[in-house]
């Protein structure tokens, strides 16, 4: 697969200083607005199974609610709720702050271990120090991860189980063996556990791995290489059996709704990749880089293909392909580290053969990206998308809903095009601009009148629509300090202070890690064998 160069090995010092740094950073820039809509179905079992001892959420009428998506991504957050109810009983008065706070910890841990797993894959193929740094800096700060590290949804879970996953799979064909094979299940039980979707990745992982294996095992080394990755896996499809039988008494229901899946192949794949609302490649400029890379092994690609293609396809068949009302093309977070390896091997390349411009390209594509990712947290984006909704009727109309897929045809249909088209597909309510318009006017402290006369759709209708005035007069930045500034100063103060002197420190430790790991730190990916 990768052949091994002689470039940096990693660290304690500098997987340490790699987390710490993200996920502090990532506290630093963290929300302040409460799980809600997706988010309150992931936190409110967590937050039932600490405080009233039961998974499920009741309902009026004594019936109970358990929450369709796997067990374990709530899970996760049970040291959040653990940690919420310890200091709500040292401070009572101040529960509504302390939720807020602790519940986005875990978001911002996984996109610290992300982070590190990024930094460590990309040192043991043998990218350089530099651009394995600066390359793991833009996957946190430059896509849409970061967006997604600071809300209570199972996106950013999805992307951490699948990067540890593939890029596991990719170790273990380089360098088949028992350890590596555990890992791959492991990771591979977890993957599931976050989205039940990522089965559809395990029979091409499988395919790959036993092509790149068969050479050095054949076949009695390849049978015990899955036996070992099957044990490994076993324990986390019990784990699934056993959560959907105690939720629904049906170890084999998942628990949700059928999903239409009648798009056309080409439309979907191409607004995916390209769309006005959701294309991956707006939303996440410095992948565009990933393309054609020459120097990266043409069995990455296989990988790729085996592995993240027949979910991409599957997401680009489905009725919902966008995601709903969310921030770019959520669907495909998944892959955006794995393709953020073609990026770092073609920036070492640049860094090795001093073409700066080049690498100046590579910044230009990441700060532009971090700006849209500043765009999308300065502002929670669902305020911009109700906005964006009220308007449309008031401009446009009500559509006509009677036809659409949903079980409540007539009504107000989330994924439906007749509600979502206008947010993916035109310009209008592109929700990248759309942000950008609203803060922009919130920083200048502009009254309604100055927000009206430079409105995205001023440009296509010179309408006078009343509907965008609520929704720009309470415009407020998503900062988890905002509310400190009126209640609970000194407690803000200090914890912003935390915050600035445990990224400080991470950062040193990231740097001296870089310094001591080993290598030049420019070598580039060998083609292999």
């Amino acid at each position: 697969m990768l052949a091994a160069a002689p470039s940096a090995k990693p660290n304690r010092a500098l997987l340490f200083g790699v987390f710490g740094t993200l996920f502090f950073l990532t506290l630093l820039l963290g929300a302040q607005t409460p799980p809600y809509n997706d988010g309150r179905q992931i936190i409110d079992p967590a937050e039932n199974l600490i405080y009233r001892g039961s998974f499920g959420i009741p309902l009026a009428g004594g019936s109970v609610f358990y929450n369709p998506r796997p067990m374990f991504v709530s899970l996760v957050h049970v040291p959040s709720v653990l940690l919420r109810r310890g200091l709500s009983a040292l401070f009572p008065a101040a529960d509504s702050v302390i939720r807020t706070l602790t519940f986005h910890l875990v978001p911002a841990a996984i996109l610290g271990l992300t982070g590190m797993l990024m930094i460590r894959f990309l040192l043991l193929i043998g990218v350089g120090v530099l651009a394995a740094s600066l390359s793991t800096s833009a996957l946190a700060f430059s896509t849409i991860l970061f967006v997604y590290g600071r809300v209570v949804w199972s996106d950013i879970l999805q992307a951490a189980m699948f990067w540890g996953f593939f890029s596991e799979l990719v170790l273990a064909a380089r360098e088949p063996g028992r350890g590596g094979a555990i890992k791959v299940g492991v990771w591979a039980g977890l993957l599931i556990n976050t989205k039940y979707t990522f089965v559809l990745a395990l029979p091409g992982a499988a395919l790959f791995l036993a092509l790149e294996a068969w050479p050095r095992l054949r076949a009695r080394g390849l049978a015990a290489l899955f036996a070992w990755t099957a044990v490994a896996f076993l324990p986390f499809v019990l784990f699934i059996l056993w959560s959907n039988h105690h939720r629904w008494s049906d170890a084999f229901s998942a628990g949700y709704g059928g999903v239409p899946f009648q798009e056309s192949l080409f439309w979907g794949l191409y607004s995916l990749l390209f769309s006005y609302g959701k294309g991956l490649f707006i939303y996440n400029p410095v992948l565009a880089l990933a393309m054609h890379n020459h120097r990266l092994p043409n069995r990455y690609w296989l990988a790729i293909a085996l592995v993240c293609l027949p979910i991409v396809l599957l997401y680009a068949k489905a009725s919902d392909w966008a995601g709903d009302w969310s921030w770019g093309p959520r669907y495909l977070i998944f892959i955006v580290p794995v393709l953020m390896v073609p990026v770092a091997v073609r920036l070492n390349t640049w860094i090795e053969k001093r073409r700066y411009f080049l690498v100046g390209l590579f910044g230009v594509l990441a700060m532009t990206g971090v700006g849209v990712q500043l765009v999308g947290a300065g502002a929670y984006w669902d305020h911009f998308i109700r906005l964006s909704q009220a308007t449309a009727f008031e401009w446009l109309g009500n559509p006509n809903r009677a036809g659409n897929y949903s079980n409540k045809h007539g009504a107000h249909c989330d994924p439906c095009y007749e509600d979502l088209h206008n947010h993916t597909y035109t310009p209008a309510f592109q929700p990248i601009e759309g942000n950008y318009w609203l803060l922009k006017h919130w920083f200048k402290g502009d009254r309604w009148e100055a927000c009206e006369k430079d409105m995205p759709w001023r440009r296509y209708t010179s309408l006078p629509l009343a509907s965008p005035k609520a929704f720009c007069s309470t415009i407020e930045v998503d900062w988890w300090f905002m509310p400190f500034r009126k209640n609970y100063r000194t407690a803000g103060r200090i914890l912003l202070g935390f915050f600035i002197i445990a990224l400080a420190g991470c950062l040193r430790l990231w740097v001296r890690g870089c310094r001591t790991c080993g290598g030049k730190g420019l070598a580039v990916a060998s083609p292999g064998p």
